[in-house]
């Protein structure tokens, strides 16, 4: 096994449409993750709050962390309605 650089290693993957892909994935998961828990700390919510009202477990909500399982994003449909942004008109 040849060992790559990090800049090698992008290189060769580079146009991997299944790389872009998980990219984009894990992108847009993070922006989400960080649009919630803004909107939660706007309200003065702790993470135990929001699983409540949410119908899911305190871990479900706080972030991954590398050595736990990977979050489910259909585990709780609910989380969507209940979380939303409010408007101002």
């Amino acid at each position: 096994m040849v060992r790559m650089t990090w800049n090698e290693l992008k290189a060769a993957r580079a146009g991997d449409s299944s790389v872009e892909a998980a990219y984009a994935a894990a992108s847009l998961a993070f922006e989400l993750g960080e649009r919630v828990r803004g909107m939660r700390e706007e309200r003065g919510w702790s993470q135990r709050e929001l699983a409540k009202l949410t119908g899911v477990t305190q871990p479900a909500i706080a972030p991954p962390n590398p050595s736990s399982p990977r979050p489910n994003a259909d585990a709780s449909p609910s989380t969507n309605e209940k979380a939303k942004p409010e408007t101002h008109h």
